[in-house]
């Protein structure tokens, strides 16, 4: 039997509930919430990234006086309704209308009553404000082919052409970019009003990349990695170009060791040397970013040379394994197919290329298994 139109949106409404509830779960028990659309809830801030960027939000400002946050892209109003909950007076823009007036009936019911809601371009909005203590901008990252971009220029609005023009408003700037822009070329555009760079994650994936740039600073930039709800840790370019990585003796050295991963978000900020520096960990090559060391989960059993026959031998060996290749001409499924392996929990066989201390490298076979003493 077909759906009636009206049983079709009730199943998109309880999808789309279901999506809210998971990624914002503070709002999940109040009833009657609008998402608008799939794309407005795709691209909302989850509650935990949101609590991250008002406390950083709230650093920002500090102790000035009744302070004022303009969030000229608000969406579905997910960081507005976060920046309410650490300053008095919060001023939600949004050009989408439905949007807008979605997001003020939702105000109303989370009870957010220090929110206003504009509806008109992030510039008027931010004109008939005049000085306020803090810009957020989330600027959309679709271009009107809906297809998405990374650089800033082809984001709207574009902050290259505008930034001058939010300093003669305030003197703090927060910028939420795609966890896919390259931080050095982003650092470069910015250039020296840059003070911080946070590199957002959460469940594993990199989330967010957060700009503070402040209007009068000079003194280049930081990067923090925050893989929530793990602590974070602050460095400088220049603390990673100074950091010396350590390698193995040896490929036999390796042996009985454990294979550390690093998240999504260190390796997107950049800090795989200082890992080493930080942790006590061995990297296995200088552009391999696995890493070894006394404890993990993942405990070395054996490691071969990079060959057809070993690798046939491996399949044949450990017909169940997980297998990763990394800075080897591989891909990670061609080997595993090559292999004729099955999926594992237990087994993890890695294909990388190996730097040691006497300069020498190779391309080896790492083969590990599940060392439940050591969880």
């Amino acid at each position: 039997m077909k759906k009636s139109f009206a049983d079709i949106l009730q199943d998109f409404d309880s999808v789309q509930k279901r999506k809210l509830a998971t990624k914002v779960p503070e709002w999940a028990d109040t009833e009657g919430l609008q998402t608008v659309s799939s794309l407005a809830l795709e691209q909302c801030s989850s509650s935990a990234t949101a609590r991250y960027k008002a406390a950083l939000a709230a650093r920002i400002i500090g102790e000035r006086k009744r302070p004022c946050i303009a969030d000229l892209t608000g969406g579905l109003g997910v960081d507005s309704w976060s920046f309410s909950q650490v300053v008095p007076k919060v001023v939600y823009n949004e050009l989408n209308t439905k949007l807008a007036d979605a997001a003020r009936e939702n105000f109303k019911l989370l009870g957010c009553g220090n929110i206003s809601v504009s509806n008109t371009d992030a510039l008027i909005c931010l004109s008939s404000l005049g000085q306020v203590d803090l810009v957020y901008l989330d600027p959309s990252r679709r271009d009107k082919a809906g297809k998405k971009v990374f650089l800033l220029e082809d984001c709207e609005p574009n902050i290259l052409e505008i930034k001058h023009l939010l300093f003669s408003y305030c003197p703090n700037v927060l910028l939420k970019l795609s966890p896919m822009a390259d931080i050095s070329l982003v650092a470069e555009r910015l250039g020296m009003c840059l003070r911080e760079v946070h590199v957002v994650g959460a469940d594993g994936e990199c989330k967010e990349l957060l700009c503070w740039l402040e209007k009068t600073h000079r003194g280049g930039y930081t990067i923090t990695v925050a893989d929530l709800p793990e602590a974070s840790f602050t460095f400088r370019a220049a603390d990673e170009a100074a950091a010396e990585p350590r390698f193995a003796a040896n490929a036999d050295e390796l042996a009985g060791k454990f294979v550390n991963i690093p998240g999504a978000v260190a390796l997107k900020a950049g800090c795989a040397n200082l890992l080493c520096q930080r942790n006590g960990w061995i990297r296995l090559g200088r552009h391999t970013s696995i890493y070894v060391s006394d404890s993990g989960s993942f405990r070395i059993e054996e490691v071969l040379p990079f060959s057809n026959p070993n690798i046939r031998a491996l399949g044949r060996k450990y017909p169940f394994s997980e297998v990763t290749a990394r800075n080897i001409p591989i891909t990670s499924e061609e080997l595993k197919r090559k292999m004729g392996v099955a999926s594992s929990d237990n087994t993890h066989i890695y294909a990388c290329t190996c730097d040691f201390t006497d300069g020498s490298s190779g391309k080896y076979l790492i083969v590990t298994h599940r060392d439940k003493a050591q969880e």
